[in-house]
């Protein structure tokens, strides 16, 4: 029996507050359609506008595959 497949998906984000939002909806779509076992990881990569917030990100977004953090 073969293993599902998993997926991350990164993104860096700088000053994206106007856009990050949908780009995050068009990966939870298009990952759900490739295998459950995925995450979309966001990482604030030192923005001035409300990019790190996190209501940015739709409810329907479930929160155990939606991870975002400061730049390390």
């Amino acid at each position: 029996m073969a293993a599902t497949p998993s997926l991350s998906v990164f993104f860096p984000a700088y000053n994206d507050a106007g856009t990050i939002a949908s780009l995050v909806i068009s990966a939870v779509q298009v990952a759900a359609t490739l295998t459950p076992d995925y995450e979309v990881i966001v990482i604030n990569d030192g923005s001035q506008d409300d990019t790190p917030r996190r209501h940015h990100f739709p409810r329907s977004c479930r929160r155990e595959h939606l991870r975002t953090g400061p730049r390390p």
